[in-house]
This record gives structure tokens, C-alpha cells and sequence, in this order.
């Protein structure tokens, strides 16, 4: 196998399953032939190398300064024989990770006001983009069974989030919340989650975070997952107090009926979640769907 870089115009979309790779691997990976498919040999091969489990090749681009830049990898084969045949196989696009003080700021748990303040100065508009990150963390490799440093993309893309997702302050929420209110009805991640969900799953308990993101926008309390959970749904599941369950069955009522891609309704994973629901949280949901 020859790999070799070409100024090529990228001439086709990824596809459908780019998403879940580049949040494995920090990097735009897909195959270019055309329908988006990869099922030739040096396909596999390219994207075993590409695999962090399988190799540095993610690593190398990952860890590279950031830049907008884009280059297509095109792969040759040589036949015994023959020589080298020149046609590309694949294309594969493979593209840095846009950076950003802001989001970088706000995968700390320990940012403060001051600090956003001063980078929302330098670029305001970075609180609405969409920002892929990668950063060196510590994860355990099932191959080799010990803990390695990978570099590995963060769960989500905008600044909001990834505060709430690394425990930001209450005021450091707010201060972001209010610069883009839009980013509470917006998906973020591969379970296409909205704040309010990402929040009930990081501080279910937190009842003053999750009244400042019903305060701002009530619309939020409707939204889904990809899977149909409500965050009524999210909230029984992740051990939310009592104080949060029932401000958001006040809030969206209608949930307590609403069932998720399993046909389950909040109560029965209430019911089933008994070790992180108490009782008194059962009898509530029970009473409310009667």
C-alpha cells in the first residue's frame, strides 16, 4: 500500500456514519468513491490505520496545529508484476479541527467570568460556531488493557455545551446562555442532545441550573434525542431530585405520556431506575399520568 497527498477539491459529502467516527478519532474520515461506500480492500486497510486502536495516523493528524486546510489522501496499489497502478482507489478527506479560545476555555471546570468575558471580546462570534476539539486524555485500550494517552474529540460543539458537559459555574452558564439563547434548541453531539439534556445528565440534581435554561427558553423541556427521550425521560434516568422532576413535568406535562424508542414512558424508567428514583418520585409520576 502507497498513500500519497494531493491538492484535490473534495467532490462528494461525507457520509451518514462520518459523524461517529471523528468523534472516535478527532478527524473528518470517509471514503470518496462516489456512494459514500467502503468495501475494497484498501479501504479496510486505510481505515484500520486510521483507527487509534490500530495506529498513530489519527494521532498525527489530530494533534497537528490546527488549520482549515484540506488534502486528500489518494491510495495506489502496486501489482507484482506490473508496477505501480496509478488510479485512485479511495479518497478520503482529512480535515484539522477548527480551534477556538472559547471552547477551549470552556472544557475547564475552574473558568471563570472574567476569562470568558475577555474572550468573548476577542471573538464574539465564537459562542454561536460549532467547534470540533481534540484533546490528549487518558483512556483505557481494551487491546492492550492499560490506560494510554489518546487524543480524542470532545463530545460536543458549542461552548455552552461543553461548559455544562465539564461542570462550569452556575454564572459561567448563564454569561454563555445569554450571549446565543439559540443554543438551547439546537442539537449538539451524536445523540443530537440539547443543553437541558446534556445538563440532566451531568448535574441531574442541580435544580437552579435547570430552572435558569427553563427560565430562558421553556421550549427546551420539549426537545428530544435521537432516541425520543424527553428530558423527562433523562431526568428519571439519571437520579434527578424530586425539585427537578416536578419542574419539568410543570413545564412540559405532556412528556409524562411520551414514550421513548423503546416504548417507555418516564414512569417506567422511573420504575425501572429504582435505585437512583426514589419512591416518592414513582407515586409523583403515577399520580401525574392518572
Amino acid at each position: 500500500m502507497e498513500t500519497r497527498y494531493n491538492n484535490l477539491e473534495a467532490d462528494a459529502g461525507p457520509s451518514e456514519s462520518d459523524e461517529s467516527f471523528e468523534m472516535s478519532t478527532g478527524v473528518d474520515f470517509y471514503l470518496r468513491d462516489g456512494q459514500g461506500n467502503g468495501n475494497s480492500d484498501s479501504g479496510r486497510s486505510l481505515s484500520n490505520n486510521c483507527n487509534p486502536m490500530h495506529g498513530d495516523m489519527a494521532t498525527e493528524y489530530a494533534s497537528a496545529p490546527p488549520s482549515h486546510d484540506e488534502r486528500t489522501v489518494v491510495s495506489t496499489h502496486s501489482t507484482k508484476g506490473t508496477g505501480t497502478d496509478e488510479r485512485p482507489m479511495k479518497r478520503i478527506r482529512l480535515q484539522h479541527a477548527h480551534d477556538s479560545s472559547l471552547h477551549r476555555a470552556c472544557c475547564r471546570s475552574d473558568v471563570t467570568v472574567d476569562d470568558l468575558a475577555q474572550l468573548l471580546l476577542q471573538d464574539p462570534s465564537s459562542v454561536t460556531r460549532q467547534v470540533r476539539l481534540v484533546s490528549p486524555k487518558m483512556v483505557f485500550n481494551p487491546f492492550t488493557y492499560k490506560v494510554e494517552q489518546r487524543v480524542v474529540a470532545e463530545p460536543f460543539k458549542y461552548a455552552l455545551n461543553l461548559a455544562i458537559h465539564h461542570g462550569a459555574s452556575f454564572d459561567v452558564i448563564e454569561m454563555l446562555m445569554i450571549a446565543d439563547p439559540s443554543v438551547l434548541l439546537k442539537c449538539d453531539g451524536l445523540q443530537c442532545e440539547s443543553s437541558l439534556l446534556i445538563l440532566l445528565k451531568r448535574s441531574p440534581s442541580s435544580c437552579m441550573k435547570v430552572d435558569l435554561l427553563l427560565q430562558q427558553d421553556p421550549r427546551c423541556a420539549s426537545l428530544t434525542d435521537r432516541h425520543q427521550n424527553t428530558a423527562l425521560h433523562v431526568a428519571c434516568f439519571s437520579g434527578a431530585s424530586m425539585e427537578v422532576i416536578s419542574h419539568l413535568c410543570c413545564i412540559h406535562r405532556a412528556a409524562i405520556g411520551m414514550r421513548d424508542f423503546h416504548g417507555r414512558t418516564p414512569l417506567q424508567v422511573a420504575q425501572n431506575r429504582i435505585s437512583s428514583c426514589s419512591d416518592e418520585i414513582v407515586q409523583f409520576l403515577w399520580s401525574m399520568s392518572g
